[in-house]
């Protein structure tokens, strides 16, 4: 496991995520967690916020689930590592503001996958709660007007 320097990560993604997202209004910390955040625009789904672990970034995605982005190719260097990680949270937050992802959210946990992907797994079917970045999921799948 890669240790980065002391808020190498948020260091690095603060500007990258400010500047792609600057319509967001996010909010910008001088700590690693939260180093970033993004107010929801549906309410019930909570903010988006982005933690420095100094060997990934873990995404919190508000009341429902969190994901964590890491590079463990110790065939790269630690720029380039912190350039695959940086990549793929601005791709995962290119998807959640786009509504390209489905989050839900059950009694045991809560998860994420491509909006329009396989409901099939359990903890779906099972889901108590459904939505988007922008607006809640009916149990059927249909989405419905924000609040």
């Amino acid at each position: 496991m890669v240790n980065f320097a002391e808020g190498s990560l948020s260091l690095a993604l603060r500007p990258l995520v400010l500047e792609r997202f600057a319509n967001r209004n996010a909010s910008a910390y001088p700590r690693l967690a939260p180093f970033v955040s993004f107010p929801p625009v549906w309410s019930d789904f909570g903010d988006v916020e982005l933690h420095d672990d100094l060997d990934e970034v873990t995404i919190y995605f508000g009341t429902f689930t969190h994901v964590h982005v890491s590079c463990f190719d110790d065939q790269m260097t630690a720029e380039q590592q912190v350039a695959q990680i940086a990549d793929r949270v601005l791709t995962y937050l290119d998807d959640t503001f786009a509504d390209r992802l489905e989050f839900w959210k059950n009694r045991y946990g809560g998860g994420c996958m491509s909006l329009g992907g396989d409901p099939g797994w359990l903890g779906v079917r099972s889901a108590t709660r459904r939505g988007m970045w922008s607006r809640q999921i009916s149990a059927t799948g249909c989405a419905v007007q924000s609040s």
